[in-house]
């Protein structure tokens, strides 16, 4: 089973604060496929912070909705 580790935050993987992982099931045989590792309050609050960065000072604030 693949392990995907970390979070994806800013455009790369880190590492997440906790060390903890889940089985992701594939819904459809309801069999498991892989691990992901279990993100925390502060990944989530790191991906809120890019997210705003990315949407208030980055490239793609200027696109528009044509883009």
């Amino acid at each position: 089973m693949e392990l995907r580790e970390g979070v994806f935050i800013d455009g790369k993987w880190r590492p997440s604060t906790s060390d903890a992982t889940f089985t992701v099931i594939n819904p459809y045989t309801e069999r498991p496929f892989g691990r992901a590792t279990v993100g925390t309050a502060a990944d989530v609050d790191a991906a809120v912070r890019s997210a705003h960065r990315a949407g208030t000072e980055g490239e793609w604030r200027k696109s528009s909705l044509e883009d």
